[in-house]
């Protein structure tokens, strides 16, 4: 019968925080910590039963390790490709917004500052699904005459130039996002404006529940075409 040897109390604990380690996908900035300790408990377990012929548990330590590994190597990964995403919906989010208010079309930009289960259907006519709802037509009144959605619709025939995400904070299932960008008319003598707006979303399917939150706008320097 074989001499029994105990199991490193190292490498059951390596084990354990390999298992636990896939929750950096979850919390990334304070899970990180697992993997990182699983990599640390599951090496020097290696190491205390390769020096201590009387251990076992070789197996688990490695077990314990590569799950740590895994871990420590795709969740960050995996959250730098999400926040990519994120942000690249998100600007794609608010160049659609502003380009329908320079197209004139404020009505689906209206439908877009809108939390999903107020906006209409897609299955009527936005033109008669305002016409036919008091409360919808005043609050599309009112966005028309606000100074920001004034401004681009001046710019018709324009185009918008650079987009990008100044700040982005999420937590709770919740994703702000600030967006600056500018635009400009198509006259000769070109008007500017630089455009800031905030970007919602929050957990769903499909990707979520996007909409368009504040937004202001200012005159920049006008520059003269040649």
């Amino acid at each position: 019968m074989p001499d029994y040897r105990p199991v490193s109390r190292l490498a059951v604990a390596a084990l354990a925080l390999g298992v636990a380690s896939p929750v950096v996908f979850v919390a990334p900035v304070v899970a990180i910590v697992v993997p990182i300790a699983g990599v640390v408990t599951g090496a020097s377990a290696l190491l205390r039963i390769r020096r201590d012929a009387s251990l076992a548990g070789r197996t688990v330590a490695i077990a314990g390790l590569m799950l740590a590994v895994f871990s420590l190597s795709g969740g960050p990964t995996y959250w730098l490709l999400r926040e990519w995403q994120l942000r690249s919906t998100a600007e794609q989010f608010a160049l659609s917004f502003v380009e329908r208010l320079i197209e004139g079309d404020t009505r689906s930009a209206h439908q877009m500052t809108l939390a999903a289960r107020r906006r209409f259907t897609a299955n009527r006519a936005l033109a008669d699904s305002y016409r036919d709802t008091p409360g919808a037509r005043d609050d599309l009144s009112a966005f028309v005459r606000d100074p920001f959605v004034r401004r681009l619709r001046s710019l018709g025939g324009g185009k918008v130039g650079d987009v990008s995400v100044a700040e982005h904070d999420g937590r709770l299932g919740f994703d702000w996002f600030a967006i600056h960008l500018d635009a400009s008319d198509a006259s000769s003598t070109v008007s500017r404006v630089e455009a800031r707006l905030l970007i919602e979303r929050s957990d769903g399917p499909g990707g979520g529940e996007w909409r368009v939150g504040k937004f202001v706008i200012r005159d920049a320097a006008p520059t003269t075409g040649k």
